[in-house]
């Protein structure tokens, strides 16, 4: 369920810190909607609503890609896709989680060049 988490980071204008990261997803709980390959773009800033595919980071490391489909105190209710299941993760796991803003199928060959 983990992905990779490198973050490629935008300015938001305002500082120095990052506001935008993006990353590549490598396992398949989210497909068809997030398949392996594709990278998600997701916003820091911006406070996950119910029903948003979130990025959350571990606390241990690593990181996964759920919708959230609710929120206490204690715990985070996930769903994935692939297998269809929803399950509860206690929030002393989860360092942070973002709402995925969009998601794209990874380029796989760019032809560089200038066209006039």
């Amino acid at each position: 369920m983990h992905n990779d988490a490198r973050h490629f980071s935008g300015s938001d204008g305002q500082s120095t810190r990052p506001a935008v990261f993006v990353s590549r997803v490598i396992h398949a709980n989210m497909a068809p909607r997030h398949k392996p390959g594709h990278y998600v773009l997701f916003e820091k800033d911006r406070p996950a609503q119910l029903g948003d595919d979130i990025f959350v980071l571990f606390v241990e490391g690593g990181s996964c890609i759920w919708r959230l489909d609710g929120t206490s105190d204690r715990e985070l209710t996930v769903h994935s896709y692939n297998p269809e299941r929803t399950e509860t993760v206690p929030r002393q796991r989860i360092s942070e989680y973002h709402p995925v803003m969009w998601s794209v199928k990874g380029i796989e060959s760019v032809e560089l060049g200038t066209y006039l």
